[in-house]
């Protein structure tokens, strides 16, 4: 299977909360602004740790947020808006996405905090996968 580092933000409107996970177009009402990741690789481990903050701008109230991350198992997630700090509850979304829903609908700018782990794939050309360690020129 494929581990993969992307990750793509979009979120369901609050007033239609809908656990099933997204097809191909992300809806406009959540925008990444910026993205600070944190990675940790260690060589000849088969697992990796990770940690992204996301700059968000939400254009409408939306309580249900989808990651597109593959091959990751969540740690925490948290939404930091205004001075406080919300826990996200963690939806399964098949084998492509994670939904991350909050008690209340949010707007405005907000950071979210995902903390994750990974599996390394030997056999996926796609993600994070091993090298050898030696590369031919």
């Amino acid at each position: 299977m494929k581990s993969c580092l992307l990750f793509c933000l979009l979120a369901t409107p609050a007033l239609v909360f809908s656990a099933t996970p997204p097809r191909l177009r992300l809806p406009l009402n959540a925008r990444p602004e910026r993205y600070a990741l944190d990675l940790t690789l260690l060589p000849g481990e088969r697992t990796f740790q990770g940690a992204v903050d996301i700059d968000i701008r939400f254009t409408e109230p939306t309580s249900l947020l989808w990651l597109n991350g593959e091959e990751l198992e969540i740690r925490s997630a948290e939404l930091k808006r205004q001075g406080k700090s919300a826990p996200a509850q963690v939806v399964a979304g098949g084998k492509q996405f994670t939904g991350f829903s909050f008690s209340q609908p949010v707007s405005g700018k907000a950071t979210w905090h995902i903390a994750y782990t990974g599996r390394i794939s030997a056999n996926s050309s796609a993600g994070t996968a091993p090298t050898s360690g030696t590369r031919k020129r």
